[in-house]
């Protein structure tokens, strides 16, 4: 037989064999399916019409005859084809855009359009739509019934928030998307929906996402290059918003103080409502942003490589100089509020709050090849954890000054945040985020031991 080479009237979009490589499936613009002989490509049969939308993927279960496609119309169908390929009967619907909408759709949402398909494990049907969100289907007939959605970041995470209270944090991503995590189990719960997301796009800023924070009563206040700042409570968006009026660096909050570093200067902020009149400027270019916990003092890091300290109306109480060689770029307060760790391109340095004394100089902790983007506290204040932009992750020890623990290439495109757990006693539990969209747990309680102890 000579292979069918017109089987379709549109573009074809996937093609694929079964695992003996008796038959072959195509699919295809013109929204048919098209089943061939394995070994000369004759066509076997052909379905028209099985999705009202362009269909974009097809594939094969490990059994040989179970076959999924995926559609722009936000559905996947299961069909059952014949071992010789002549009949293909449809089986059943997975209306992934439906539920991802909570809704019926006319027309599937852009972000519910479904763009690929595959069998894990040979036998567990999976998809993935426009907005990146996996959907797990459930088989016919195994008990299940709940399509299960798999969320995260496809861009790049700019920030993250820890509420350890709540046992949650949240990450913000370059595409404006929020996602809300469970701490203990690193798994992402659910994307922030904005108030219209009828296109299942997710976007709540219109920009990239520079700055998360959580606020006393566990609000979300998150802020981005849209020169907005949007709250979040429950896991919901809620209808307030602040038009911050120029593009945000970095957000601290303390208890009730909430500061918001900009382009211009600082925007504060008391229980969530902006308590200050407009933007204070500053006579410097701001890096990072620091509340302690009682609300009295404000930290600044410096593009001049000073260390600027304020008081909660932002009033100058001292200069740190001559403590770095380059710009500030991250501060972290130990969890007792007694020592201030900062970090700039190379140093990680740490100071006595009571005079700014130094605890750790310039030149001690210096290994850092780019800026220091992240710094953490262990629960005991002994440990220092040190994120930056060239992918690494350090641990330091403040008694054992000389030592040091290196995670060469922790997150590709540099560490965003990080936190030491507080729910894991007698352990030292990191979470990091990092530019390449991931969040990762790691327990450095035997490393730091090996090398501190």
């Amino acid at each position: 037989n000579a292979p069918c080479e017109d089987a379709h009237s549109k573009g074809v979009t996937c093609v694929r064999y079964t695992s003996n490589g008796e038959l072959v499936a195509s699919v295809s613009g013109d929204k048919s399916l098209c089943i061939y002989s394995g070994t000369d490509l004759a066509l076997k049969s052909k379905v028209e019409g099985i999705h009202t939308g362009t269909i974009y993927a097809c594939s094969w279960a490990s059994d040989n005859k179970s076959l999924m496609t995926c559609s722009a119309d936000g559905t996947c169908k299961l069909f059952e084809v014949s071992s010789d390929g002549t009949k293909v009967t449809e089986k059943h619907t997975w209306e992934v855009a439906k539920h991802m909408l909570g809704k019926p759709v006319d027309k599937a949402p852009r972000g519910g359009m479904q763009l690929g398909c595959a069998f894990v494990g040979g036998m567990t049907p999976v998809s993935v739509a426009t907005n990146n969100q996996i959907a797990i289907l459930p088989m016919p007939g195994s008990g299940k019934s709940d399509i299960e959605i798999l969320t995260g970041h496809n861009a790049p995470i700019g920030a993250v928030a820890f509420d350890h209270d709540k046992g949650i944090f949240y990450t913000g991503d370059s595409d404006g998307i929020l996602c809300k995590w469970d701490l203990k189990k690193i798994k992402a719960l659910e994307r922030i929906s904005p108030a219209d997301n009828k296109e299942l796009m997710y976007q709540v800023h219109g920009g990239a996402v520079s700055g998360l924070t959580v606020l006393k009563d566990s609000q979300l206040l998150s802020v981005g290059w849209d020169d907005t700042a949007f709250y979040t409570k429950n896991g919901k968006l809620t209808s307030d918003k602040l038009d911050i009026t120029a593009q945000p660096v970095a957000v601290s909050t303390g208890s009730s103080l909430t500061a918001i570093l900009t382009v211009k200067g600082v925007v504060l902020l008391k229980d969530g409502k902006q308590s200050s009149s407009g933007v204070l400027p500053l006579n410097y270019s701001g890096n990072c942003i620091l509340v302690s916990k009682d609300d009295k003092t404000v930290y600044i890091g410096g593009d001049d490589c000073k260390i600027y300290v304020y008081s909660s109306d932002l009033k100058e109480k001292h200069v740190i100089e001559g403590g770095h060689l380059k710009p500030v770029h991250s501060l972290a307060l130990s969890n007792d509020g007694s020592m201030l760790a900062a970090g700039d391109v190379r140093d990680v340095c740490v100071y006595k709050t009571a005079d700014f004394s130094t605890v750790v100089a310039k030149s001690k902790w210096c290994f850092h090849l780019q800026k220091i983007t992240t710094i953490a506290w262990s629960p005991d204040d002994q440990v220092i954890a040190s994120g930056g932009a060239d992918d690494s992750i350090f641990l330091w020890h403040l008694e054992k000054k000389m030592k040091r623990v290196h995670y060469q290439f922790a997150h590709r495109g540099g560490v965003v945040g990080m936190t030491f757990r507080k729910d894991t006693p007698g352990k030292l539990t990191l979470v990091s985020a990092g530019m390449d969209s991931c969040v990762v747990q790691w327990d450095v309680t035997a490393d730091a031991k090996e090398k501190f102890s």
